[in-house]
């Protein structure tokens, strides 16, 4: 019994070591962005990333001993994926690089990173490097028996493509010129650009304040019409400030109601901060040029000043 145990042993040696002499592996991806590869200057949102495993194997004699051991030659263990975004317009603001684990061939995952697209970006095509980070595993046949060799730290560079451009309808604040001061009505001059792709029409801005900001409730809008896209127009709010109002700049919120050449309403909002200065704050400057250096008294004045009587 024994004798037939160590036989089948020898044969299935026998027959892993044949299917593994010239057999050699090679671990591949493929990466690609899931959904659409656009993307705005200030977004914050979600890049997903699919990996694919497109590991094979030549010269490997396929048989029920060796099955096991194609799929572990094929497999990239302790996956982990990571975007380097040193020089791309691009900050990765979750994990990175993502932990994925075993990743057998011909299998597809998914890993997510939350991205933040630079405000200044420029409007461009991008390749985006990313780096996958992986464990190699192969068989190798020797008179003593079959070698496993784990090959910790292996790199594979992939790129996938993304493209930086405008919103189809969006608006900047290009300046905000106020003279706000505490307990009186002021003036908010704003310019105002259409940074969208597309030409807005019947455009309205509204100015939204809290208090101690008040905005003149007969000129809360300015009807700006129609702006095409790249196209820049001048508004004025007046605005009241409460007393007791700080030296500070205080948040509102702009909005935008437009509709688009196709008729269809739309609403775009924007925070900004607005100054506020106090009647009575005032700035020092060259202290020194208005305070004279401490004087030593001398002693015979010191003495002198000591005899003068007080009047009762």
């Amino acid at each position: 019994m024994s004798k037939l145990i160590l036989c089948s042993l020898t044969v299935a040696f026998l027959l892993l070591s044949i299917g593994l002499a010239n057999a050699s592996n090679d671990i591949d991806f493929h990466v690609a962005i899931s959904g659409e590869n656009k993307f705005h200057p200030g977004d914050e949102t979600v890049m997903t990333l699919l990996i694919e495993n497109e590991g094979t194997v030549s010269s490997f004699y396929l048989n029920e001993s060796t099955a096991a051991a194609l799929q572990l030659v094929t497999t990239a263990k302790d996956l982990r994926v990571q975007i380097e975004d040193e020089w791309i317009p691009i900050d990765v603001e979750s994990t990175n690089p993502v932990l994925i684990g075993d990743l057998p061939a011909g299998r597809v995952v998914k890993a997510v990173f939350k991205v933040k697209v630079d405000e200044n970006a420029k409007l461009d095509e991008y390749r985006v490097p990313v780096k996958l980070k992986y464990t190699k595993v192969t068989y190798s046949s020797a008179s003593a028996g079959v070698i496993v060799t784990y090959s910790e730290n292996e790199v594979d560079i992939e790129y996938v493509e993304i493209n930086i451009t405008k919103r189809d309808y969006d608006f900047g604040v290009k300046s905000i010129d106020s003279n706000l001061k505490t307990n009186r009505r002021g003036i908010v001059n704003l310019v105002i650009q259409n940074t969208g792709l597309n030409k807005i029409c019947d455009a309205v801005l509204i100015l939204n304040t809290t208090p101690p900001l008040m905005t003149d409730p007969k000129a809360m809008s300015a009807y700006l019409g129609d702006l095409d896209s790249g196209e820049a127009a001048k508004v004025e709010f007046k605005v009241y400030v409460a007393e007791g109002a700080l030296n500070q700049t205080y948040p509102t919120m702009l909005t935008l109601r437009f509709k688009t050449t196709g008729k269809r309403p739309m609403v775009l909002t924007q925070p900004i901060g607005l100054k506020v200065t106090k009647e009575d704050v005032f700035e020092v400057s060259a202290v020194e040029s208005f305070i004279t250096a401490p004087k030593t008294v001398p002693k015979q004045q010191q003495s002198a000043m000591q005899t003068i009587p007080t009047s009762l």
